[in-house]
């Protein structure tokens, strides 16, 4: 139950890549 804790790295980084790819988006637009 450990992992409750803390959010897994890749879910980290999959809202990073999500964020920063619709802001490179609406730059682009």
């Amino acid at each position: 139950m450990k992992q409750l804790r803390k959010p897994p790295k890749w879910i980290r980084i999959l809202q990073e890549t999500s964020q920063g790819g619709l802001v490179f988006a609406t730059k682009l637009s």
